[in-house]
């Protein structure tokens, strides 16, 4: 049994700071995230004239080539049929999140399509991408602190067994 119960608040001590440096560790993580996404800049509008797309299927549509951007927003204003130019009525497809789909009816369905439009989207900034190196430097470390916690309490066991060892000797 340790006589000393000075050392015992030591290692209290010693575990409560680590867990607070956890804890605020994560809460920066969270706030970096957050601050992230206040950093992109959104983009001047972008024309896109006669895009080719894959077969556009009725219920599933197909996405458009910027569809993949940050924050972006389209405007889908025209489309054409890809093999003899005929102009597709709007009543025909609809375009939803730089998507475009067939309604049921359409004569156009599995065919490939030119479609127009135009699209704004949130670009990164110098701000965004030091947030991002950031976060992704620091993303290892709460995985860490678990072994870190248990590599010094082992530390500080084995100091307390072999001081006793020697006051008893």
């Amino acid at each position: 049994m340790i006589k000393n119960k000075k050392g015992m608040e030591q290692v209290n001590s010693l575990v409560w700071s680590l867990v607070m440096i956890g804890i605020f560790l994560g809460i920066g993580l969270l706030l970096l995230g957050k601050f992230q996404l206040q950093t992109y800049e959104r983009t001047d509008s972008t024309d896109v004239v006669n895009e080719t797309t894959t077969a556009v299927v009725n219920t599933t549509g197909t996405n458009l080539a910027v569809s993949s951007y940050y924050g972006v927003r389209c405007s889908v204003t025209d489309c054409i049929n890809g093999t003899g130019s005929v102009h597709i009525p709007t009543s025909n497809w609809t375009a939803t999140n730089c998507a475009v789909a067939s309604t049921a009816d359409s004569a156009f369905i599995n065919e490939v399509w030119n479609c127009t439009y135009s699209y704004t989207y949130e670009e990164s900034t110098t701000a965004t991408e030091a947030i991002n190196e950031t976060i992704n430097a620091t993303a290892d470390i709460p995985g860490w602190l678990p072994i870190i916690v248990i590599i010094v309490i082992a530390s500080i066991i084995l100091f307390y067994v072999f001081v006793m060892r020697r006051q008893t000797s």
